[in-house]
Formats: structure tokens, C-alpha cells, sequence
């Protein structure tokens, strides 16, 4: 089973140049993915709500992958990173 999102999820590496620079300043480059403070403070009226559901699918017992707009498919450990993600949106 796979999860699909595209609101302020974000699975980017550092990239070069000036976008790799503007995309860091915005904060959805790193080494892991990662929810965007900046755009989620802009784009989430409910971040408890998108909390809720991230943690929900990390329960889904079949879950493979989740599926990003923004950055390479989530395969290794999907689970643990819907949590982390979740965690973060305290």
C-alpha cells in the first residue's frame, strides 16, 4: 500500500546554486525528509488534523512507500518517518 501527499512534505537534497540556496532558506532541502515550517505556516490551517492523518497512515499495517510532489519516493522505513514527520508538527 502506498500513502500520496503533497502538502508540505518535502523529501529534497541539497541542491547547488541559487535555488539550492532560496529552497534551504525555506526549508525543505536536507538530509531526511522533513515538513517545511515556513510553508506549512502559510499552507496548514489545521496542523493537528494533518498531524492526525500522517499518524494514521503510519499505523496502516501494509504500508510500503508514501508518495511526495516534492522529492524522491519514501521506501525505507515509511513508518518511522510519517511518525517523525507527525512528531514535528507539535
Amino acid at each position: 500500500m502506498s500513502a500520496r501527499t503533497d502538502y508540505g512534505f518535502f523529501n529534497v537534497r541539497k541542491q547547488p546554486g541559487l535555488v539550492g540556496f532560496i529552497f534551504g532558506l525555506l526549508g525543505v532541502t536536507g538530509a531526511e525528509p522533513k515538513a517545511a515550517k515556513l510553508v506549512l505556516r502559510k499552507l496548514a490551517d489545521d496542523k493537528s488534523a494533518l498531524r492526525a492523518q500522517f499518524e494514521e497512515w503510519a499505523n496502516l499495517p501494509d504500508l510500503k512507500r508514501v508518495i511526495l510532489s516534492h522529492g524522491a519516493v519514501i521506501e525505507k522505513d515509511p513508518r518511522e518517518t510519517l511518525r517523525r514527520i507527525a512528531a514535528s508538527l507539535s
